[in-house]
């Protein structure tokens, strides 16, 4: 569906604010699904280990993956107001 959807844009809609935000749309799904899931993944596996046994290196890889995963759903709220903001304001 989202290759028939690319396919359809670029064949007949040439306006900058569809194929931009169909762009924007797929580096979405990337950071989404390619690097905060499988973070999270092992954010809830080194919570589990933290149960168990308190160990330092355990906690310190936790925050800072913690803080990855913050800043990365930052970024795709902000790519997804800008998506939002170009299909409605559809500025070129």
């Amino acid at each position: 569906m989202l290759v028939a959807g690319l396919l359809l844009s670029i064949t007949r809609f040439t306006q900058g604010w569809i194929l931009t935000s169909l762009i924007l749309y797929i580096i979405v799904l990337v950071i989404g699904l390619g690097i905060l899931r499988p973070n999270l993944a092992r954010l809830m596996a080194l919570a589990e280990q933290l149960g168990e046994a308190s160990q330092d290196q355990l906690q310190s890889e936790f925050t800072a993956r913690s803080r990855r995963q913050t800043q990365g759903i930052l970024v795709l709220g902000l790519l997804v107001i800008i998506i939002l903001i170009l299909m409605v304001l559809k500025p070129f």
